[in-house]
This record gives structure tokens, C-alpha cells and sequence, in this order.
């Protein structure tokens, strides 16, 4: 088929009437570029436009190497020009509106039309986007179902054999074409040179763009950038082999440079998406990975962008970005994890972690996601104890079926929330082990410090406190519920931590898990069951003597002070300030309390208007009289 398409290219008499039946066979199949659209609203099916990409990848071969200087005849006019007929009117650009990027593509209309590169790269990115990508999708559903009916092929049901029989069939048949080494390959190239020729357009240089964002670049459909994430993805599940064949260094290097620039790449789920081909090359190929490992901008920038993706992911504006932003951070945390162990991405986080107003954003969110992961968890495992000791009673068998269901039906629905959750609750856990390790002020600051102390208490409440045996369950390991293992990553952090004289005092203030009492059961669980070391357990107990002491001078100090005049109260936590600020509305706090709000939310807590820090007056005469009060009453 490509050689006849091919020939006819070659024939003068021929060439225009095929490049015009192209555009048009695509113009005719641009309804599946329609997110509600059903198979059957294609005009054509699956197998013609993927048999169509895969003879405009042929064509498109010769000049896919990115060492050739083919690419430059490929002209970003020809994203808004009404000659090449993409139908891209509803398609959102990367950084302009669709209008503009006509009015601009119109108005420098080049007199010499367009070369067949130029054509045939965008029209292949066009097709590939109408027909592979969206069958990727349905073969990514029918694997899921397949793995849902493992063993389906020896049921005693003939219908169910019959359907999972059926459903192989089309596995088989899918994977001659979407699997096809070559085809694959080529496609993987096409979207190298894409990134190539984006890094390009945007004036990439050492690892960053150095002006605003080109007209060349903004054109762009956001679903070229789409369509790279999915077929990397796809081949990383499917094909592993097909993505170790091509180095996709360009790829790798134009997700790290505008991951976390939000002027080039305005769309913010669609930076976070980036995340998810990153996670697909680290975890499908070594040499792949290694990229991250030798490239100087990954080296530069990739831990500094994930860090941002990982922020602004709280805010996507999708329907689904609440659960959206736990799969991005998961990736991202699994990737921390694996970029910790090398020295010069270990290195850049360090020195990026010296950076508040970048590395304490960061910090919030992990201490976010921990709170309500780690606590649904916790509270979803409860629930699974109560329904499994119900159901292990002998009265069981006595409830009315209808009860018996909801409870089944419940159950069900806790181990599958439980799992998840767990799942990247874990490995939240774990980044914070392993950074607190070399990383201790930033999670000791007064903005963030009494938040890490009350979550810690409260988990270690639940994991050695006297209801610890209420997340009991049957078959722990089916949640990934390792409370061994999380225990012992708990009092890591402790240790960590505990260095800091801020977390010590901040530990003793808190009041609504801590008690000395918890800490020493902690202690016999640990020595007990041999959780941590001989040396780590005597520093722990060390650590629990000094807050101890800590809590009876804090106790004290309070008895000494007596009735605190209100002026000198924080409004909103009803505690002796320390650095009092007013804010706009009138009211004052101290400046931790409002800054600890400021990460979360950006309006006055009373009036809900829009707050930022510089907009918080100090109070100095207000905090030389509460310390001199302070002082007075502490002679006594």
C-alpha cells in the first residue's frame, strides 16, 4: 500500500489529487477526534485510518532523523492556514486562541505554499491523532477486561467463555497493527522529532526557553503534545521493546523544560500529564531511564519541575482533578524515589530545598495528601474490622439477606477505596523518610512544624495507641497495609526530625494525640517487636525524655502566666502570639497561624477577601508588650 501511494506521489500528474484525497480522508474522519463520539459516528473504521498513519509514517521516514536538516522545512504557518484543511477550529492551542492563530498563520501566508515535509509531518501527527491514539484506548480497555476475566476460558458458562474467547480474538488482531515493531518505531520517531522541533520553536537553550512564547509555538494543538504522552505510555505497557529501540532523548528533554512553565504550556493538567510519560520511560526502560541520570538539563531542572507539577496539580480545573492530582503525585513520588538514589538529582534537591518559597509549597502538599490518605486509610481499615468480626459472628447467619448484602457490598467497596489510597499513601510515607533524612529544617519551620507533629501523633495514636487493634484485618497484604513497615517509617521521621530543637517544643504544644504515656506504649511495641534498631530505639527514647521535659515546662509556663489579656491572644487559635500582624479586615493573629493558612488558602479568614503575606502588618509594639508580659510573669 505505501509503495503505490508512494508511486503516485512521484507521478507530477498524480501528487496533488493524492495529497488533496488525504486532507480530505482526514477532514471526513475528524468527528473522532470528538470525546463523545462512538464508533459508530466514524465514518471510517479503526483498521483504515491506522493502515492510513502507518503509510504516512513510511513517507514521513526519510526525514525523521533529527541530525538531518529536513526538519526545517517543516513551517508552523501551516497549523492555521486555511490551504492544509487539519480542521483544527476547535482544537485548543498550547498558548494562543484559535482566532489569533489563524488571523497570524493568514496574515504571513507564505507565497510559495508549503513543501511536502511540512505537509506530510503535520498530516501524519493529524492522522495519528484521528486513528492510532484513539484505538490505544480501546486496547488499553480490553486488556483491563481481559485481566478481569482470567479464567473465563474454563468457566462452565458457555456465554462467558464464548465472550472472553471473542475479546482474544480482537486482542490478537489489534496487536498486527498497533504492536507491529516498525510501525511503532516510526511513530515513536515522529514524535522525537516533534519534541525536537517544539524545543526548537520555543528557543530552548541550556535547559530553559529564553523569551516569550514564539507564534511558531503557541499555534500548536495541545493534542500533539497529548498524543507524545499516549503513544509513550502505550509502549511502555505494551511494547517495551519497540520504546527501548528509539532514544527519545528529545522527548525526555522538552517534558522537563515545560513541565512547570506555565506560559508555553498554559494548560495545567496537561503539564501533569507530562509526568505520566516521564513515570512511562523511568519504569519501562533502563537505558531510558538513564537519561535522566547523564542529561544535563535533567540533572538541572527535572526534580525542581516535578516539585512544581506536583503543586500545581492541586488545581488542574478538570471535573476529576481531586483524584487527578493523587495519580500525578504517585508517579511523581515514585520517581523521587528512584531519582533519590542518584547522587546529582539527590543533590538537587537538597540544594532546591533551601529555597522556601519553592520547597515549602511542596512540603504543604505532601503533608496534605498524608493527612487524608493515611487518615481514610486508617479510618476505611476500622470499618473493614467491624464488618469482618460481623460477619465471622454467629449471628450472622441470622441477619435479614438484605442487610447481609449492604454489608457485603460495603466491604467490597472499602478494600477498593483502601487500596488505592494506601498505595500512594505508603509511598508518600516513604519520600518523607528518606528526605527528612538529609532534609530536617524545612519540615521544622514555623509555618509547617506544628502541622508535621499533630499529623505524626496522631497517626502513631493510631498505629500503637490503645485502638491500634481496631485496624485489624484479616488479609492485610490485599491493602498493602504493612503496619509494621509504616511504624517504623513513622518513627524514621521521628528520629529525623528530632534533631530539631523546633520540632521538640512544637511536639510538647501539641494536644490533641501527644502524651507521654503514648510515646512509652510506643516504645515497648518497638522493643517488643524488634520494629527499629537498639541504637535507633535509645535515641527515640532519648528523644520522648527531652519532650517530655519539654511539655512540663510548657505546663509550667502556662500556670505561671495565668490570665492572658485578650489583646494578646491570636484570634483565630485563641493562643499567646508571638509575632502579631494585623491583617487587612482589622483582625489580629500571629504570623505563623496566618501564613500556615496562606498555603492552603489565599483569602482572610474572616472576610474571605484576597490575602497575601506582604499584605500582613507587623505589630512590633503589640510583640515587645507580650514578650515583656511574658517575662514578668516568668520571674515569678
Amino acid at each position: 500500500m505505501f509503495g503505490i501511494v508512494r508511486n503516485l506521489l512521484r507521478a507530477p500528474a498524480a501528487r496533488d489529487a493524492v495529497l488533496s484525497w488525504i486532507r480530505h480522508a482526514l477532514g471526513f474522519n475528524k468527528v473522532r477526534a470528538q470525546m463523545m463520539a462512538g464508533p459508530t459516528s466514524y465514518p471510517s473504521a479503526d483498521g483504515f485510518m491506522c493502515n492510513l498513519t502507518t503509510v504516512l509514517l513510511y513517507l514521513c521516514q526519510p526525514f525523521l532523523d533529527t541530525n538531518s536538516s529536513q526538519w526545517q522545512k517543516i513551517d508552523a504557518r501551516y497549523l492555521g492556514s486555511a490551504k492544509a484543511k487539519l480542521d483544527l477550529e476547535k482544537e485548543t492551542r498550547l498558548a494562543i486562541a484559535e482566532d489569533k492563530a489563524v488571523a497570524w498563520a493568514t496574515e504571513n501566508e507564505p507565497t510559495g505554499g508549503y513543501q511536502f515535509v511540512c505537509e506530510c509531518f503535520f498530516q501524519t501527527l493529524r492522522a495519528y491523532h484521528l486513528g492510532p491514539i484513539r484505538v490505544y484506548f480501546l486496547y488499553t480497555r480490553l486488556m483491563q477486561r481481559l485481566n478481569e476475566m482470567q479464567g473465563a476460558e474454563e468457566s462452565d458458562n458457555a456465554q462467558l467463555r464464548n465472550e472472553f474467547s471473542a475479546m482474544l480474538a480482537n486482542k490478537f488482531a489489534a496487536d498486527g497493527v498497533l504492536l507491529e515493531p516498525n510501525s511503532l518505531q516510526l511513530g515513536l520517531q515522529l514524535y522525537e522529532l516533534l519534541a525536537f522541533w517544539l524545543c526548537n520553536r520555543a528557543h530552548v537553550e541550556n535547559g530553559a526557553v529564553t523569551g516569550p512564547v514564539p507564534m511558531e509555538f503557541a499555534v500548536v494543538p495541545e493534542h500533539f503534545i497529548e498524543d507524545m504522552i499516549e503513544i509513550v505510555v502505550f509502549a511502555s505497557r505494551f511494547a517495551r521493546d519497540s520504546l527501548r529501540a528509539v532514544p527519545l532523548v528529545n522527548v525526555m528533554k522538552f517534558a522537563v523544560v515545560m513541565m512547570d512553565n506555565m506560559e508555553f504550556l498554559k494548560n495545567p493538567h496537561l503539564r501533569a500529564r507530562l509526568v505520566d510519560m516521564l513515570f512511562a520511560l523511568q519504569n519501562a526502560d533502563r537505558a531510558a531511564a538513564s537519561l535522566f541520570d547523564s542529561h544535563e538539563v535533567a540533572g538541572d531542572r527535572l526534580c525542581p519541575a516535578l516539585m512544581q507539577v506536583f503543586v500545581d496539580c492541586e488545581h488542574t480545573g478538570t471535573d476529576s482533578q481531586f483524584y487527578d492530582k493523587f495519580h500525578t503525585r504517585y508517579n511523581i513520588a515514585w520517581l523521587f524515589d528512584s531519582l533519590w538514589s542518584v547522587p546529582i538529582h539527590r543533590n538537587r534537591i537538597i540544594r532546591e530545598s533551601r529555597n522556601e518559597a519553592k520547597f515549602l509549597p511542596f512540603v504543604n502538599m505532601i503533608l496534605n495528601d498524608l493527612i487524608y490518605l493515611l487518615d481514610d486509610s486508617l479510618t476505611r481499615l476500622q470499618s473493614i474490622h467491624s464488618i469482618e468480626h460481623a460477619m465471622d459472628d454467629p449471628s450472622w447467619t441470622t441477619l435479614p439477606a438484605e442487610q447481609q448484602r449492604e454489608m457485603t457490598d460495603k466491604l467490597a467497596a472499602e478494600e477498593r477505596h483502601v487500596r488505592s489510597t494506601l498505595q500512594l499513601g505508603n509511598e508518600m510515607m516513604h519520600m518523607m523518610n528518606y528526605m527528612t533524612a538529609a532534609i530536617v529544617e524545612p519540615f521544622c519551620g514555623a509555618k509547617v512544624v506544628d502541622r508535621v507533629t499533630a499529623m505524626m501523633n496522631y497517626f502513631l495514636e493510631a498505629l500503637a495507641g490503645p485502638r491500634c487493634r481496631q485496624l485489624k484485618v484479616k488479609n492485610p497484604d490485599k491493602y498493602e497495609f504493612h503496619p509494621r513497615k509504616l511504624l517504623q517509617q513513622l518513627i524514621t521521621v521521628y528520629l529525623h526530625l528530632g534533631r530539631n530543637q523546633q520540632f521538640r517544643e512544637s511536639m510538647a504544644r501539641e494536644g490533641r494525640s501527644y502524651s507521654n504515656e503514648l510515646m512509652q506504649r510506643a516504645i515497648t511495641i518497638l522493643r517488643r517487636e524488634s520494629i527499629v534498631t537498639t541504637d535507633e530505639l535509645r535515641v527515640f527514647e532519648e528523644f520522648a525524655a527531652q519532650v517530655a521535659e519539654l511539655k512540663k515546662q510548657s505546663e509550667q509556663l502556662e500556670e505561671d502566666l495565668g490570665d492572658i489579656p485578650s489583646e494578646f491572644l491570636d484570634a483565630v487559635m485563641d493562643t499567646l502570639m508571638n509575632d502579631p500582624v494585623q491583617l487587612p479586615s482589622g483582625n489580629v493573629v500571629d504570623r505563623s497561624t496566618i501564613e500556615r493558612h496562606l498555603m492552603n488558602d489565599t483569602t482572610d479568614p474572616f472576610t474571605r477577601q484576597h490575602l497575601t503575606a506582604d499584605m500582613l502588618i507587623p505589630l512590633p509594639d503589640l510583640k515587645m508588650r507580650i514578650q515583656e508580659f511574658v517575662a514578668a510573669k516568668s520571674k515569678h
